[in-house]
């Protein structure tokens, strides 16, 4: 987890041989893909402050989150 301007950035793996799911709670009010070297990707669904993402097997993903408030 770093900061990145406003948002804060948090590169996630999944170490399993199968799928799993991850939840991200903590006042989220927008979260976004983002690439290995921090470029902004698409919008993904945050609702009740929190992010739900499925993940493949062994994948890693970068997500970009903003919070409510400082």
């Amino acid at each position: 987890l770093r900061r990145r301007g406003d948002w804060l950035e948090l590169r996630l793996a999944c170490q399993h041989p199968s799928p799993a799911a991850a939840t991200i709670r903590g006042r989220l009010v927008a979260a976004r893909e983002a690439d290995l070297l921090g470029r902004p990707g698409p919008e993904l669904p945050v609702a009740g402050g929190a992010l739900r993402l499925e993940l493949r097997a062994w994948e890693i993903r970068t997500i970009q989150l903003r919070r409510e408030g400082p």
